[in-house]
């Protein structure tokens, strides 16, 4: 999972030396599903998603990320490809894009969260969002500690979901100026305090939330993470990749580089042996420059990795380092939005 960034790299003074120095827009997706509800706007459906790579297919040529490093570690970044990336490790990954994929001959790398490959429970946004947004009647209030300062919030639409003041909740996203509602203030307020967790205070926190809110332990099917038997059904594909997100999806600038350095070699280890092969590439989780830092790259350099995704927007050129590569985060658009977007970004680049 990502957030959006406004911080651009450096670009070329014109377009020529745009053309002279490469261009490569790798995108960033998480899912290809449709949704009913989904507030952090995760999901592009399969219509969508098969008119994106049309539209991209038009105006440029596809890509793997593995040839877009070999081709910056070169110095020889050609102009006008795209590349696909996913973040998290999805099921619909492998159920709904890849056969899209392999209809449109567009590789893709798909970066694995391996907790919950592991453990098979939905990622914890995602629990966040069942408990606080889809349970039908809450508690009034939630007092609750984490990590020894106590919060306490006032849920005064607690009662029944399908309430006036509640219609709105199959609408809202997060990118709306401000939460219409108690629930979606509670959840907005539980999301920003819980990625700054370390995993097992956050999963501790997620325990607690579920008992108050008196919800089970479940796995929703349309929010289920890749199973091992999935990995290893990917890792046969010679058209997808596998890649790292590291154990827990925790954002590593809050994390020591003892902590650091086990959350990424722990995802590349288990994911090597799952696949029977090198996992080459890693996509910081979060992936702003706020999410990593100079000890991170270090890091992921030093464990074998040969290149390194983040999440601000930006054009891949001969310039750019290729363990902080820009990605254009891609939301549920027709072809020609994306195609607006990766316009956008391109004029700003150069």
């Amino acid at each position: 999972m990502t957030l959006s960034s406004t911080t651009q790299t450096p670009a070329p003074k014109n377009d020529q030396a745009a053309r002279d120095n490469g261009d490569i827009v790798i995108l960033l997706y998480h899912r290809v599903c449709d949704l009913t509800f989904d507030p952090q706007l995760l999901a592009v459906s399969p219509a969508r998603f098969s008119d994106q790579l049309d539209a991209l297919k038009s105006q440029r040529l596809p890509m793997s990320l593995t040839s877009c490093c070999e081709s910056l570690i070169a110095g020889n970044v050609p102009s006008s490809r795209f590349v696909i990336t996913f973040d998290d490790g999805y099921a619909d990954n492998l159920e709904c894009a890849a056969p899209l994929l392999e209809a449109a001959c567009v590789p893709a790398t798909i970066f694995v969260t391996t907790e919950f490959t592991k453990q098979q429970r939905e990622y914890w946004w995602d629990e966040l969002e069942r408990i606080i947004l889809q349970t039908s009647d809450l508690p009034d209030t939630l007092s609750i500690e984490i990590s020894g300062e106590q919060h306490t919030w006032e849920v005064r639409d607690s009662q029944s979901i399908s309430t006036d003041s509640q219609k709105v909740a199959p609408y809202w996203n997060v990118l709306e100026d401000s939460p219409p509602c108690t629930r979606q203030a509670l959840y907005c307020n539980l999301f920003t305090i819980m990625r700054k967790l370390k995993p097992s205070i956050r999963h501790d926190l997620v325990n607690q939330l579920r008992e108050w809110a008196s919800e089970a332990d479940v796995i929703r099917k349309t929010h289920r993470p890749m199973t091992r038997e999935q990995l290893q059904q990917l890792a046969k594909s010679d058209l997808l990749d596998i890649g790292a997100h590291t154990v827990s999806h925790q954002a590593l600038s809050s994390l020591d580089r003892v902590e650091q350095h086990r959350e990424i070699a722990q995802s590349k280890a288990f994911l090597e042996e799952v696949a029977g092969r090198q996992i080459s590439q890693f996509s910081y989780p979060f992936g702003t420059r706020h999410d990593y830092g100079t000890e991170t790259v270090e890091i992921v350099r030093d464990e074998g990795f040969h290149g390194a995704c983040a999440n601000f927007p930006g054009v891949v050129s001969n310039r750019s380092d290729v363990f902080q590569l820009p990605r254009i985060l891609v939301r549920d658009w027709d072809g020609d939005t994306l195609l607006h977007r990766i316009s956008e970004v391109t004029r700003v680049a150069t």
